[in-house]
Formats: structure tokens, sequence, C-alpha cells
């Protein structure tokens, strides 16, 4: 089993206030990683422009469940998506001079704001 796992995954969307009108919005995702060391970086790789450019952005650890030996990790890309963006991202686990990647086999996680 891959060390690294999407949980969970969502479109933030950023509205005008008092109106109905998305102006923007964030990925945010929950990922969990066997807990392999103490030390780790957890986060995901992202693009808006079917990698012709490409972003990281770090997690944020969030719990430990120590009946699974896991970690869970809350990782938000920056909030720059705009209502015609897809987004797709693969998720990396850098943890004792090693990365384990989670791109959904090969097919990368996608969203479309």
């Amino acid at each position: 089993m891959n060390p690294v796992r999407r949980i969970a995954d969502e479109i933030r969307k950023y509205r005008r206030q008092g109106g109905t009108l998305s102006v923007g919005g964030q990925l945010a995702v929950t990922a969990e990683v066997d807990d392999l060391g103490f030390e780790k970086r957890v986060g995901i790789r992202y693009t808006t422009d079917n990698w012709a450019t490409c972003r990281d952005s770090d997690g944020a650890w969030s719990r430990h469940d120590a009946d699974a030996n896991t970690d869970q990790f809350l990782i938000y890309s920056e909030p720059v998506l705009t209502s015609a963006a897809s987004i797709e991202y693969a998720l990396y686990y850098d943890v004792k001079g090693t990365t384990f990647w989670d791109n959904n086999h090969g097919s990368n996680y996608s969203l479309r704001f």
C-alpha cells in the first residue's frame, strides 16, 4: 500500500460580500501518510495550465492516529482559482530522504472550479 493517500478534496469558493458572484477559489486537500519518521513534508504539486507551470504547497499536520500509526495533513493551494479554472494535482510525502507520490495511478487528481 502507498504510504501517502488522498482522503478528501474540495474547491472552496470565495464570493463578493453580499453577492452570489464567485470571485475566486482555493483547493483544500486532506492527506493521510504512514508515520515513517518524525520529520516529514507532505503537500501537493498542482497546475491550472496543463503542467506548463506548476506550484508546490506544503501541508500542515492536523492529527495522529496511534492505532493506524498515520498522520493527517491539511493542504491548501493559493487562492488563485477563477471561475473558468480547472486544477490538477498530485500528493507528495518526503520522509527520511525518500519522496513518495500519490498521483491517482498516473492520472492525477483533478477538479473544476
